[in-house]
């Protein structure tokens, strides 16, 4: 269909009076129209829960759901949404997504399922880069090529190459210990590669 811009209806009543979020006050009309009541606010606790698994994938600890609902302040949501995503549990959650989606494994999964050394590598950078919030396209780059780009990111702590261990999924191939002709071998491995990185 093409593109419309339609009327934004006017603030709703009540809980959304105060919204001026065009995505609000439509959900707001539907569910006027539709004769049902918005549900109600949720509970802090609730909040909290919210929050922490969906930033984390991980339950509040006693400590934070005590700090949380000590904290009376107005933007007390957003001040945790903050420190969540600010946490090491942030950057390990959304890696997991990621991985899965490089097929990211520590054995090649075929015959003997031979382990693949250093793959916890990849995966550490891979969490590195999402808590120092990397930008996509870097990502990106570092991952097809990251060991020949013209500029590296360095580890100033550590004088690592960040950047060169980005490819380290490329290692992540089916492979076993049968002997195999060479080439067919190594034709499967970058057929292998080209569909992960193109798909991915």
């Amino acid at each position: 269909q093409p593109i419309q811009k339609p009327s934004v209806p006017p603030p709703a009543p009540g809980w959304l009076a105060s919204s001026d979020h065009p995505v609000d006050r439509f959900v707001a009309a539907k569910l006027d129209a539709a004769g049902i009541d918005p549900a109600a606010e949720a509970d802090p606790d609730t909040l909290l829960r919210r929050a922490s698994f969906a930033l984390t994938g991980l339950p509040p600890t006693p400590e934070e759901r005590a700090a949380f609902l000590a904290d009376t302040s107005a933007d007390r949501l957003e001040k945790l949404v903050d420190r969540l995503i600010a946490s090491t549990h942030f950057a390990e959650h959304w890696a997991r997504h990621w991985l899965d989606c490089v097929r990211y494994c520590e054995t090649h999964g075929s015959e003997g399922d031979p382990a693949i050394p250093h793959a916890w590598r990849y995966r550490d950078w891979c969490i590195r880069a999402i808590r120092d919030d990397v930008p996509i396209d870097r990502f990106m780059r570092e991952q097809i090529a990251g060991d020949l780009l013209p500029d590296p990111r360095i580890d100033p702590a550590t004088g690592v190459n960040e950047s060169a261990l980005g490819i380290g999924h490329l290692r992540m191939v089916p492979h076993g210990f049968t002997p195999t002709d060479p080439l067919d071998e190594l034709v499967t491995f970058t057929d292998n590669q080209i569909d992960v990185i193109s798909k991915a």
